[in-house]
């Protein structure tokens, strides 16, 4: 298991034993990467760093992947909409998956799939319901009961297993 992010790190420290690398990993707060989008929270957006891992973990290890959890978590405000248009969501994963599609393709990576981080919002650890990362969204509780709207993601998605990925190179 590995969860990949990537980082920037500034430090003055010239590594020459392991103790300072893992000074430098470990102990240095890590800075924002000027050359990278990130969500709200200041997750780093990164599909081709992504692809770039896809590759490294298959070229070490020889074994085929499995991408149990991928996503982002959003701040959706309320709505009054039937369908809540999350389309920074459905971005994200169009270019995850197809980082993940070139990297089959074009570069032999052996997969065998890939599940998004939630299909309904999740109560996040330390945001409650502010943050959302699923493709169907849970209202407040009212009378006893939690209404779930499909977002306009859920209908991407559903459309892009139906066409095996196909979607995700469409502009």
């Amino acid at each position: 298991m590995t969860s990949i992010q990537t980082r920037v790190i500034e430090s003055n420290i010239s590594p020459i034993d392991i103790e300072q690398i893992n000074k430098i990993i470990f102990e240095v707060p890590d800075e924002p990467n000027p050359e990278l989008d990130a969500s709200h929270w200041g997750w780093t957006i990164d599909p081709i760093g992504f692809r770039e891992e896809l590759n490294q973990l298959y070229n070490q290890y020889k074994k085929p992947l499995f991408v149990v959890e991928n996503g982002i978590g959003l701040q959706e405000g309320k709505t009054t909409e039937e369908t809540i248009n999350d389309y920074p969501r459905i971005e994200y994963h169009k270019k995850y998956i197809r980082n993940m599609m070139d990297a089959i393709n074009l570069d032999g990576v052996d997969m065998l799939g890939y599940l998004i981080w939630s299909p309904i919002d999740i109560l996040s650890s330390h945001k409650e319901m502010k943050k959302r990362y699923g493709f169907i969204y849970i209202s407040p509780m009212k009378n006893k009961k939690m209404k779930r709207i499909p977002k306009k993601s859920f209908f991407w998605y559903q459309k892009l297993i139906k066409e095996n990925g196909a979607t995700v190179y469409e502009k």
